[in-house]
């Protein structure tokens, strides 16, 4: 009788362990969740003047002139904007409006510090000599990905790649980690990634 009562006292005493140490975790992984998203707070906002897109600070203040024919919000400090002087073109600005990126042709948001760019002709459905890649955020090629026509923003250091209707996942040095094979995938959070396979 003893012994079981000592059992059953053990028993829930582990309880109890296991369900701070699981409050603990789930409360830390909150903090680094809202630690992410408030070290670097978005202070600026895009405003479009005159069929012209500039930005606002959080007093409604022009900070950066409307000039731009598309801009993106600011992330990871640099934002997306198209110039059209003979032609459209794209680049990125730092939050002051000065351009540290030029590029010939479309570009994403960063994400991970790296950027998806294009290169080259893009024709309807993906066909056309359009190659991408990824640049740093000094505009250096880190990763040339001749072969793909769809390429995904990094996340969890894996970023997605179409080839031939089927789809993938490459790492930051541009290697095949997962073969394109699938039909459909998402992004990678929290270390899993939904797909696709067949119908």
């Amino acid at each position: 009788m003893l012994y079981l009562s000592r059992s059953i006292l053990l028993l829930i005493c582990l309880t109890v362990l296991f369900a701070c140490d699981s409050a603990q975790m789930q409360e830390k992984q909150i903090k680094e969740t809202q630690s992410e998203k408030t070290s670097q707070p978005n202070n600026l906002f895009v405003v479009m003047v005159n069929k012209k897109y500039g930005f606002i600070d959080r007093t409604g203040k022009i900070v950066i002139e409307p000039q731009f024919e598309f801009a993106n919000d600011f992330v990871e400090g640099l934002s997306l904007v198209g110039i059209r002087n003979d032609e459209l073109k794209s680049g990125y600005i730092d939050e002051t409006g000065k351009i540290v990126i030029s590029l010939q042709s479309g570009g994403s948001d960063y994400s991970e510090g790296l950027a998806a760019v294009g290169a080259g002709e893009f024709t309807m459905h993906g066909s056309g000599d359009h190659k991408f890649g990824f640049v740093d955020k000094t505009g250096k090629l880190i990763i040339q990905l001749p072969f793909y026509s769809i390429v995904g923003n990094f996340y969890e250091g894996l970023a997605i790649v179409e080839h031939k209707d089927k789809y993938g996942f490459i790492d930051k040095r541009g290697k095949i980690v997962i073969k394109p094979e699938y039909t459909y995938v998402e992004d990678f959070r929290n270390g899993l990634a939904r797909i696709q396979v067949g119908k």
